[in-house]
C-alpha cells in the first residue's frame, strides 16, 4: 500500500510538470502564438482573423443555398439550349 501511494504521489508530479511545461511552450516563443506576434503585427493579425470569419460566413451561405434547393429541381432553361445530334 505504501509503495503505490508513493508511486501515485510520484505520477501526480509527473502529470503537472508536463503540463507545466506545456503550458509554457504554448505562450512562450517556440508557441505558434508568440511567434505570430512577434512577426506579424496587431492590426494584421486583426485583419486576417475578420478575414478568416468573413471566408466562413460566405462558405455558411453558400452550402446553406445548396441545402435549401430540391434536389430534383429541373435545370433553368434559357434561350439556346444544346442537343446531341447524332452523325452516321
Amino acid at each position: 500500500m505504501v509503495i503505490e501511494a508513493e508511486r501515485l504521489q510520484e505520477l501526480e508530479m509527473r502529470v503537472n510538470a508536463l503540463e507545466r511545461k506545456v503550458k509554457a511552450l504554448e505562450r512562450g516563443p517556440l508557441g505558434f502564438g508568440g511567434i505570430l506576434e512577434r512577426l506579424v503585427p496587431r492590426d494584421v493579425r486583426d485583419h486576417l482573423g475578420t478575414a478568416r470569419r468573413e471566408y466562413f460566413l460566405a462558405c455558411r451561405a453558400y452550402f446553406d443555398r445548396l441545402i435549401g434547393q430540391p434536389e430534383e429541381a429541373e435545370p433553368r432553361r434559357r434561350g439556346n439550349t444544346h442537343r446531341r445530334i447524332d452523325v452516321r
